[in-house]
């Protein structure tokens, strides 16, 4: 058996380009069936394998050839993750494999004996099955899902998208005619999905990757979108490039269509937070009723968590056209605002909140102007003189400082419907993670109505 040419991309090459099978079998862990002994004499041997300093027991428990003459391994893989750590970055497995090479020794093929566990994943999350996800939650399944979520939707909005099409590399240069920094490589370049050099759809599991790659990807198709799962905090390079756009895997959903946008923004949650479900204290029959009393009636302060502040950057940038949109909107901004104001000391979180945090009010700033265009009769704006702008959805006020006046905000706030508003004396920073559980479950109570109104 040749071992070293167990590989994904020696798998990729026997097998065509949209196999539906492909991104499944990217997570296998290849490096340790290259290192199996696949002698007569080892097999039924127990045999150990580190890989990343994480411990595989491998046991080759079958070898017989196939009626079409190729050697077949049945192999039983299982992990041994030593930390939390581990078991995150690296995923576990105690599965049998088969593994199909020619009577050479060269591979064709590896698969599960049964339906691929991955699979098996990824059908209970579409489902909302999401507390069987949570036990097996690791990275790699993480990247499978939000890939698989991109796909999902793209597929329902977009004609003729293919997956990993290849495509050759156009020299990439800037103003001065000099070879760009962030250029890809010569040769090809497979987008995740495309339609010919129209559209290509990619993606970065981080904020901060997703503005290299989208650096990397200018000039090679008219419209390019780069989806992120995880914002970044810290100061980053970023692509201004304007037929590229870079955006959350919230503000992707929301660009689809209002209907996308509300069917997957939990699992969007789900996957922004590791792959762990929040709100565990507010049951699904708190109402939004409920919790706006809940909000009227904290005393106390309550903590920002890494999870809230994630949710909230990613969030901030989706259209705010209804009462629920701009409702999840504000209160993004919101917790946003109560993180970043060192006087309540309400995070203590690990990720360190840069200055570049701040600019999120020129993302707070477009949204504002949607709310100013699409308006719902159950919320209010008044835009002050001063840079401060109130803003009240069913009662509860939101207000911000410094907002700058773009030509829609100055012009409706020297109209008539810039209608004054006095300052209700309630303080929405100190309990932000409140107000934010009753901005969702608005959110979800509109979704419902929307739903049930369509389907008569």
């Amino acid at each position: 058996m040749d071992s070293s040419s167990i590989t994904f991309e020696t798998w990729c090459k026997n097998h065509p380009d949209d196999h539906d099978a492909k991104w499944y079998r990217e997570l296998y862990p290849w490096e340790v069936f290259q290192r199996i002994e696949y002698a007569s004499s080892s097999i039924g041997v127990k045999q150990e394998i580190i890989v990343n300093n994480l411990e595989y027991i491998a046991t080759v428990e079958k070898q017989y050839i196939a009626e079409n003459g190729r050697i077949n391994y049945l192999v039983h893989l299982f992990s041994r993750p030593k930390s939390k750590r581990q078991r995150w970055m690296q995923r576990t497995w105690n599965e049998l494999f088969h593994l199909v090479a020619v009577f050479s020794g060269n591979f064709i093929t590896l698969y599960t004996e049964k339906k691929d566990p991955s699979k098996v994943l990824l059908k209970k999350f579409l489902n909302l099955r999401l507390e069987d996800i949570e036990k097996d939650r690791s990275l790699p399944i993480s990247g499978l899902i939000f890939r698989s979520l991109i796909s999902v939707v793209a597929y329902d909005t977009y004609q003729g998208l293919q997956r990993f099409k290849s495509f050759p590399v156009i020299g990439s240069k800037n103003r001065d005619n000099k070879k760009s920094l962030y250029s890809l490589a010569p040769g090809t370049f497979e987008p995740f999905l495309s339609e010919n050099r129209n559209l290509w759809i990619s993606y970065s599991f981080t904020e901060e990757k997703a503005h290299r790659l989208a650096l990397r990807l200018c000039g090679q198709a008219r419209k390019i979108i780069v989806v992120f799962c995880h914002p970044t905090f810290t100061r980053h390079h970023r692509c201004s490039d304007p037929s590229t756009k870079i955006v959350s895997l919230s503000e992707f959903l929301r660009t689809m269509s209002m209907e996308i946008h509300r069917n997957y923004l939990q699992y969007a949650r789900f996957l922004i937070n590791h792959l762990q479900q929040t709100d565990t204290k507010i049951t699904e029959s708190s109402s939004s009723t409920m919790l706006l009393e809940a909000i009227r009636m904290q005393q106390s302060p309550i903590q920002v968590h890494t999870s809230d502040l994630r949710e909230a950057k990613a969030g901030l940038g989706m259209i705010a056209s209804t009462t629920g949109d701009i409702a999840y909107v504000c209160a993004c901004a919101n917790i946003l605002n109560a993180a970043m104001n060192r006087k309540l000391k309400l995070y203590s979180g690990s990720v360190r909140l840069s200055k570049a945090v701040y600019s999120f009010k020129v993302i707070l700033c477009r949204a504002i102007e949607d709310i100013i265009c699409n308006q719902p009769s159950d919320v209010e704006v008044y835009c002050e003189p001063d840079g401060l702008v109130y803003i009240s959805i069913l009662g509860l006020q939101f207000s911000y400082h410094a907002i700058p006046r773009t030509p829609i905000i100055a012009a409706y706030e020297k109209s008539k419907k810039n209608v004054p508003q006095t300052w209700s004396g309630l303080r929405l920073q100190t309990v932000a993670p409140l107000v934010m559980r009753w901005a969702r479950v608005l959110f979800q109570e509109e979704s419902t109505s929307i739903q049930q109104s369509s389907n008569r």
